[in-house]
């Protein structure tokens, strides 16, 4: 029987931009133990795979204790949709069920960030050397395209449509009640707060918009929000409509505030069609306040929480200060959140 990759291999793959994989041998059909240890070798193993490859088995008899091979026993019914087979690495689990088969390997926070990758708009992926020189000038294919930075510098930051709606998570965490892995599944999917273009965006819009005892800031918070514009604010801004990075509306919903994060590669590099100038001022003449957030506000926690009051104040509702239990809460998310990126999950 071929190979099912999952987990941790399954999500490398969704990484892994159709432009490396254009590149990429195909993997030979491991008929021995001599084949299988060549594997880990195989540069398409190494690039869209990584080490260990982790593999779904449906009988004991097929698990394995080598170094280079992690199997995941399922002994029940699939679900619906579960594997999608003729990929260029042959059999991958589905996005839903690959990241359901992580749930037994990582906590509920980083779950929850890996959900996010896959529910936005966005992925991380470092070629190798060898791909890199490979792929020479990178061009648009799939729908993805690579995030360059403000040098016009390649980064490991890629741009392409959507694996998954956020809807999708709760409702496949329903349907998987009662098998293991299934509350931490459903905890992290609580924890998503919708779709997203960076890991800039993800790392804002949780300290922001988790329940306090979860370590965020308890806002109201949707991410990629479509703001039409008034026939004032359309003239300002120069078009019909503003998209917020991150949307904070007061509880009784009369006020607003669009969190914009600067200074991430994706932010610069997407050629947006009104100016910061026109587009606040758009803003700020239907009534949503404007706040703009750096990256080095998010890293730090006090920064944050102040402007996380600004935030409040804008929108007219009391801030109160987090005791020590939900200050020990944050701490434990941002030690989840301010990670390499690249090595989400364990990927290696």
């Amino acid at each position: 029987m071929d190979p099912i990759y999952c987990a941790q291999s399954a999500f490398k793959y969704y990484r892994t931009p159709p432009q490396v994989l254009a590149l990429l041998p195909e993997i030979p059909v491991a008929r021995d133990r001599g084949t299988r240890m060549g594997l880990r070798k195989h540069p398409t193993v190494l690039n869209a795979l990584g080490l260990p490859m982790h593999t779904l088995v449906f009988d004991g008899s097929q698990r394995t204790n080598a170094k280079f091979t992690m199997t995941h026993l399922w002994t029940k019914e699939l679900p619906p949709e579960a594997l999608r087979e003729g990929t260029p690495v042959g059999t991958v689990t589905s996005p839903l069920f690959t990241l359901f088969t992580m749930a037994t390997s990582v906590d509920a926070p980083e779950l929850a960030m890996a959900m996010h990758e896959l529910c936005g708009d966005f992925t991380v992926y470092d070629p190798s050397d060898e791909v890199e020189s490979a792929l020479g000038q990178t061009s648009t294919l799939g729908g993805w395209r690579r995030v360059v930075d403000d040098n016009g510098e390649p980064t490991s930051l890629w741009q392409r449509p959507a694996l998954i709606e956020p809807h999708e998570l709760v409702a496949f965490g329903e349907r998987m009640a009662g098998y293991r892995g299934c509350r931490t599944f459903q905890k992290a999917a609580g924890m998503v707060l919708g779709a997203t273009r960076s890991p800039f965006e993800v790392q804002a819009a949780m300290l922001l918009g988790l329940p306090r005892a979860l370590g965020g800031h308890g806002l109201s918070v949707q991410t990629n929000k479509v703001i039409p514009l008034t026939a004032e604010a359309k003239m300002l801004a120069g078009r019909d409509y503003c998209v917020a990075d991150i949307y904070i509306e007061s509880v009784n919903g009369r006020l607003a505030v669009d969190v914009e994060c600067q200074g991430a590669a994706v932010h610069s590099g997407l050629g947006a069609v009104a100016s910061d100038a026109d587009r606040t001022c758009a803003l700020e003449s239907m009534g949503i306040g404007v706040v703009l957030l750096s990256y080095a506000q998010v890293q730090d926690a006090a920064r944050l929480g102040l402007v996380a009051e600004l935030i409040a104040r804008k929108l007219g509702e009391p801030s109160a200060p987090k005791t020590e239990r939900m200050v020990e809460a944050e701490k434990a998310l941002r030690r989840a959140l301010f990670i390499d990126w690249r090595g989400l999950c364990g990927i290696s």
